[in-house]
């Protein structure tokens, strides 16, 4: 029941924030509606791809383990961390202020 209760009070707490920021959407009018729509739409789109790559990494960790494969489990965990660390270096190299030499230029 413990999990079950955090799981409930999360599900609570992102349809509440959901449902006040679409009141606020469309309070301020169809323009400011559409956008919150198009981000809502890119926020469920990541979100489930997200799901989708934690749910196959999970099963893969837990085929291995239960062969007694610990080998893959720790190539599966690599690949896991080092695609998450290749996004965190692309974000963050586009997201850089450029110095005051290159903008010079």
């Amino acid at each position: 029941m413990k999990s079950g209760g955090f799981l409930l009070g999360r599900s609570l707490a992102l349809h509440t924030t959901r449902t006040l920021a679409t009141s606020t959407a469309a309070r301020q009018g169809p323009i400011a509606m559409a956008a919150h729509q198009r981000y809502l739409q890119v926020w469920l789109a990541v979100s489930l791809i997200t799901y989708v790559l934690s749910s196959s990494g999970q099963a893969l960790i837990a085929s291995s383990v239960s062969k007694g494969d610990y080998r893959s489990v720790k190539d599966v965990a690599y690949l896991f961390f080092s695609s998450n660390s290749q996004v965190e270096k692309e974000h963050n190299k586009r997201n850089t202020p450029r110095s005051t030499s290159e903008t010079d230029n």
